[in-house]
């Protein structure tokens, strides 16, 4: 049964051989599953969109707190043995600053919001 879910859910069943993973939604190959081809490649233009994951805080926190935070942050995700465990769970690291994640969150609203428009859904 064909479903839709981001490669760290999946990728150790995968690797097991208990799914088949049949494309992944980047630009590019993922560095952890290079076999897996991406929509692009099988046809599928316009789904070019990688699930990612940040740290939010409320409206308002301090750049006292903010920029040491993004440091550390940086830091732990530079280490090796992090981005080799975040690897194997599917994870590609590409640390970003909190302006970069906000410009993500508006681009991504702004795309989903149009798919979502498009498609005709309507919440029940």
């Amino acid at each position: 049964m064909p479903a839709s879910t981001t490669m760290t859910e999946l990728i150790e069943y995968h690797r097991a051989g208990k799914v088949r993973i049949l494309a992944s939604s980047g630009e590019e190959r993922s560095k952890t599953a290079p076999e897996i081809p991406t929509f692009h490649e099988l046809g599928f233009n316009g789904i070019d969109k990688n699930p990612w994951l940040a740290f939010f805080g409320p409206k308002g926190v301090s750049s006292d707190f903010i920029e040491p935070f993004e440091r550390a942050v940086k830091t732990v995700l530079a280490q090796p043995d992090v981005q080799e465990r975040l690897a194997k769970m599917g994870n590609e690291v590409t640390p970003a600053s909190g302006k970069e994640v906000g410009q993500w969150v508006v681009d991504t609203n702004a795309t989903w919001s149009k798919v979502i428009r498009e498609s005709g859904f309507k919440a029940q």
